[in-house]
């Protein structure tokens, strides 16, 4: 049998399974009123409002004085909370697919006042055009010899992708650590990523000359834990990008570009969070090796 705490909850998520009760709410936000005048400003029939009044009622979202309907505090405070998981919502088709802990519960909370302008993305076009963008700005600076601002990168999948870019944007570099060495000195990077990606790094044997040469071995985390990265996430300057990894390979039908100097805070709270789990590849390296 159910006890009384649970009766509330039957009572609560009755009260709140339509979209009718949810606008009933947002209505009383600012005003108060009787059930006729409820059921006009929404364009519902009485019979529909009486019905949802009575569930939001029974939950105590709202109360009855002197025949008009009010938003009650816990109301309130209820409804903030809906209208943030309706941006949350939003990356339903991101966070769908990242699995459980991956990222916090408080980070994705964080996140919530940057999504009011945000729209998740779903076409190859405008994640290829606001990359080019950013990669365009990435090349400016490097060829005026500015320091750029540090990339941070959590996640990551290919390291051949990596070289691809560089080839692209500079055709007369040359994958030689002594040419690339000139590229190295104005660029700062973190990367953070699973035991995977590590495998990928170890097999690789110009990975091997540019960590004996360029010594970025110590700019490369990756966490010891038994788990493997589906999405990436990248920061430069103030750009945040989120995007799925499927197979090996970007997974570009949902991703966002956070353009908004706060978005730093979200991805730092992350960025540090996997740094505490994680050993500079140097020292993975070592254990692998039993050294």
């Amino acid at each position: 049998m159910a006890n009384n705490n649970t009766s509330d909850l039957d009572l609560l998520f009755n009260a709140i399974s339509s979209e009718t009760t949810y606008n009933i709410l947002k209505l009383y936000e600012d005003n108060s009123f009787n059930l006729t005048d409820t059921a006009k400003q929404l364009n519902y029939s009485i019979s529909t409002i009486q019905d949802n009044l009575k569930k939001l009622l029974q939950s105590d979202l709202i109360y009855l004085n002197e025949k008009k309907y009010h938003l009650s505090s816990f109301g309130n405070y209820f409804l903030s909370k809906m209208k943030e998981f309706e941006e949350v919502n939003k990356l339903k088709h991101l966070f769908g697919k990242i699995p459980l802990k991956l990222i916090p519960c408080e980070f994705i909370e964080e996140l919530i006042p940057l999504l009011k302008n945000i729209k998740v993305q779903e076409t190859s076009w405008h994640f290829l055009n606001i990359l080019n963008e950013l990669l365009a700005k990435f090349k400016d600076e490097i060829e005026n010899g500015l320091i750029i601002g540090e990339i941070q990168v959590i996640g990551w999948w290919d390291l051949n992708f990596d070289f691809e870019i560089l080839k692209a944007l500079f055709p007369n570099l040359t994958m030689e650590y002594k040419s690339l060495s000139k590229l190295f000195k104005n660029l700062k990077f973190r990367l953070i990523s699973d035991k995977n990606f590590a495998d990928d790094l170890i097999s690789n044997e110009f990975f091997h000359e540019m960590r004996q040469h360029l010594e970025i071995g110590q700019y490369i985390r990756i966490v010891e834990d038994d788990i493997k990265f589906n999405f990436t996430i990248m920061k430069f300057e103030e750009t945040v990008i989120l995007f799925m990894i499927e197979n090996n390979d970007i997974d570009i039908r949902h991703h966002i570009f956070i353009q908004n100097p706060k978005s730093h805070i979200f991805f730092n709270n992350i960025f540090n969070y996997y740094q505490e789990k994680s050993v500079p590849i140097d020292e993975y390296i070592k254990k692998l090796s039993g050294n």
